[in-house]
């Protein structure tokens, strides 16, 4: 081999170690390390969730935002190479890092929304109830049990009531069943529901007098849940279309709690 070969050998050589080093580092890739870095790139988001709200601000950065049914359907547009990046609620993110080992949640902390219950203006008779509840399950501490519990420990089971009191009634309560922690779907370890928003609604129906049954939908679908009359009240964290866009109002109990935006990138 001649000394020409030698030299551009070694100089291709060098040229992939940094090209490697780069990529461990994570200056390669999504090429997001913060939401400074968000100019002119594809984020994934769960369509009319609130996440979905708030990202729209990055089209005046050059970004497209890309509409998702579900979590599911945002993993795979990750595997894809569908999105740079996705924008949800911290809570939702921290639990897909966990689960996924290719992603990982960026430090910015984004704007802040809430979790509640939502219901029309017509019903709003629900949210003196639901506040009623929520007041009290927040001093005794089950809220915080609940929340906390989901949040910070996998292993972590709320005890659900065998069998509720039905004399004030059944609501039926429509939510997305793939937005963890907040719902985790039924499985072959777990034949009923469960998560935050599923504990929450036992504890307030317990509290309360009252049943309840679900209805699973999209998230984009919780609205026209409420106007078509199906169910009685949505939990989750969708945007609620105003009185102008539907004609009728959709109002919220008190804030269950509280949630920033995060961003999730693949690592």
């Amino acid at each position: 081999m001649t000394v020409n070969k030698i030299r551009f050998t070694a100089l291709l050589l060098c040229i992939v170690l940094i090209m490697c080093g780069l990529t461990s580092c994570g200056l390669a890739g999504s090429g997001i390390e913060s939401e400074a870095d968000l100019v002119n790139k594809k984020i994934g988001v769960v369509e009319g969730s609130k996440s979905d709200t708030y990202a729209q601000k990055y089209v005046e950065k050059g970004c497209e935002i890309i509409k998702y049914n579900s979590r599911i359907d945002m993993i795979k547009a990750f595997d894809a190479n569908e999105i740079d990046c996705a924008v949800v609620d911290k809570n939702h993110a921290d639990v897909l890092a966990r689960e996924y080992d290719t992603l990982e949640v960026l430090p910015d902390v984004l704007g802040e929304d809430s979790f509640a219950f939502y219901m029309l203006e017509s019903k709003r008779v629900y949210t003196i109830m639901l506040n009623k509840a929520l007041a009290a399950l927040k001093e005794n501490g089950t809220v915080d049990e609940i929340v906390n519990g989901y949040l910070s420990d996998p292993e972590y089971e709320y005890e659900f009531a065998s069998e509720h009191d039905t004399s004030n009634g059944t609501f039926n309560i429509s939510l997305d069943p793939s937005m963890y922690p907040y719902v985790y779907a039924a499985d072959e370890e777990h034949p009923m529901p469960r998560g935050i928003a599923i504990a929450l609604v036992d504890a307030i129906c317990e509290y309360l007098g009252c049943g309840y049954t679900f209805m699973p939908v999209t998230t984009l679908s919780l609205n026209s849940t409420l106007y078509l009359g199906t169910a009685d009240f949505s939990i989750g964290t969708f945007t609620p279309l105003t009185a102008e866009a539907s004609g009728m109002a959709i109002v919220e109990s008190d804030p269950i709690m509280t949630y920033s935006h995060a961003i999730v990138v693949k690592k």
